[in-house]
């Protein structure tokens, strides 16, 4: 058995090459889309005027279907970097990508075996549409990427068989905070997750999970109303000079 597992991990690392590798040729090649637009024509102005929103009729305008900052950020700085332009803007998700698709087979892999983890891997490449594949929709300028990011992080803690519950609360809680902070879409299937996990686990007499899935859930909702408070507080909209816009 041990003299397989060599081969068995060439295969993963294959896999998590072969993903990488085409989630860089979907992100240098893929045209950009509407969607992406938002996010994208933010950062550049946060890049070029110091301004953090949109621009309609040659007048900046309020950051109202914008991206928060985890999303922009990243690529304002790629801009700042590396110059405006396509790969830059593409190239955070690109990061963003790799590290998610790491952190689904290290899950898969806790969970379920190393099995599920190529299994998962191998779904990278199933040839669905540009809006459901894993990898052309995993490299696009979208706030998806960051809130993943923040819930694998999450359950992984959750996962995690050593963390003590408070430790336990206050990663995972800071990870889910983070994911609905930058997109709070999945607040109802977390809420639900997170307390039917506890209430499971309360049958099973298991109180650390409990404790750790309850207190992460409250813990995470609080954080996530503090951080848009704050944003809110850091990221007012400023009057531009007719000589900031001309420059």
């Amino acid at each position: 058995m041990n003299s397989d597992l060599p081969r068995y991990q060439l295969i993963d690392y294959a896999l998590l090459g072969g993903v990488w590798a085409l989630g860089l040729y979907f992100a240098y090649t893929l045209p950009l889309w509407w969607d992406e637009g938002w996010s994208i024509e933010v950062a550049r102005n946060w890049t070029e005027f110091g301004y953090f929103g949109a621009m309609k009729d040659g007048k900046f305008s309020p950051a109202e279907l914008t991206q928060l900052p985890p999303v922009s950020l990243p690529i304002a700085l790629s801009f700042k970097i590396l110059g405006v332009g396509h790969w830059q803007a593409r190239l955070p998700s690109f990061l963003f990508f790799v590290v998610n698709s790491l952190l689904i087979y290290e899950l898969t892999g806790r969970l379920f075996g190393r099995a599920a983890s190529r299994l998962a891997m191998i779904g990278f490449f199933l040839p669905f549409g540009q809006k459901i594949n894993p990898i052309l929709f995993g490299v696009q300028v979208l706030g998806q990427r960051p809130m993943e990011l923040g819930l694998l992080c999450g359950f992984l803690m959750m996962s995690s068989g050593t963390l003590s519950p408070i430790r336990m609360i206050a990663l995972a809680g800071f990870a889910f905070s983070f994911a609905i902070y930058v997109k709070p879409q999945p607040l109802p299937f977390l809420f639900f997750s997170l307390f039917f996990l506890g209430a499971l686990a309360y049958l099973k007499g298991n109180k650390k999970l409990v404790f750790g899935a309850w207190g992460a859930l409250i813990l995470s909702y609080a954080l996530m109303k503090l951080f848009l408070l704050v944003t809110g507080k850091l990221i007012p909209a400023p009057e531009l000079s007719s000589q900031a816009l001309s420059s």
